[in-house]
């Protein structure tokens, strides 16, 4: 239903998100998919995916489409290979997003940088390149000359994301303070790396 009203109304570009996996997801039905995302593996939906990180690596990437710019997290060697051997067959770009917003050249540094953690950088900057190559693509007079620094228009939307119930502080009565975050993976979930980004 999304689709045909993504068609109805003209939209310009969507972003999409897989369900489960990617290869057999009922997302998995564009065919002029010009700009993918995959983000960090972790061991989820295992009895659908598989058990390895590997086989899970192989069902994201099957999202991946004949010359298509595909963007992704630093993830094991053995992963990254598995996303570079579609790329390969899929005549696609494999490009790894830096993995610290610090890396990028800013005009306007977005607020997030004050408290941003590791897993926001990441999510942070694949998002940064994501929507860099579509502007590359159907806008390049908006991209400055030397490409590198991050447009105005892009940190305003980092500026304005919010996403309830991932690294979500909310202040409570009585001067306490909840923490919410709806990990669901052993990865995102490992206590040192919570600590760290609370």
């Amino acid at each position: 239903m999304a689709m045909d009203i993504f068609l109805r109304e003209n939209v310009d570009v969507c972003v999409i998100e897989v369900g489960i996996g990617g290869r057999f997801d009922s997302t998995n039905v564009l065919r002029n998919t010009q700009t993918v995302g995959i983000t960090s593996l972790g061991l989820e939906h295992t009895m659908l995916l598989g058990d390895t990180l590997e086989e899970i690596a192989w069902q994201k990437a099957g999202i991946i489409k004949t010359g298509s710019d595909v963007f992704t997290t630093s993830q094991p060697a053995k992963c990254l290979e598995v996303i570079r051997q579609e790329c390969l067959k899929k005549q696609a770009r494999m490009h790894i997003a830096p993995s610290r917003l610090d890396e990028y050249d800013w005009v306007t540094k977005p607020s997030l940088m004050k408290e941003a953690c590791a897993a926001v950088d990441l999510n942070t900057s694949l998002a940064i390149q994501i929507a860099t190559n579509w502007i590359r693509r159907t806008r390049p007079n908006m991209l400055p000359t030397d490409g590198s620094t991050v447009l105005p228009s892009i940190v305003e939307g980092i500026d304005h994301c919010f996403w309830p119930g991932r690294l979500q502080i909310v202040p409570y009565k009585d001067r306490r303070t909840l923490y919410l975050d709806g990990a669901h993976t052993v990865e995102s979930m490992t206590p040192p790396q919570k600590v760290a980004d609370f």
